[in-house]
């Protein structure tokens, strides 16, 4: 009893490590797919139009 115990306790540790280390993480990489490019900043023409000039900060209005 206590043999069959120890390799039924050995064979489910085992299966837990080899189902941690086999266990699909993410999707599969889609290798035939073209490659998509995004662009993450767009910026305008250089000298495009001034902001506004900030208020000069003075004492608070009641």
């Amino acid at each position: 009893m206590r043999y069959s115990s120890f390799l039924l306790s050995l064979s489910l540790h085992c299966a837990i490590v080899l189902l941690v280390f086999f266990w699909p993480s993410s999707p599969p990489v889609r290798l035939d797919m073209p490659v998509v490019q995004v662009d993450l900043v767009s910026l305008g023409a250089p000298g495009g139009p001034k902001a506004p000039p900030a208020p000069a900060p003075g004492p608070a209005q009641p």
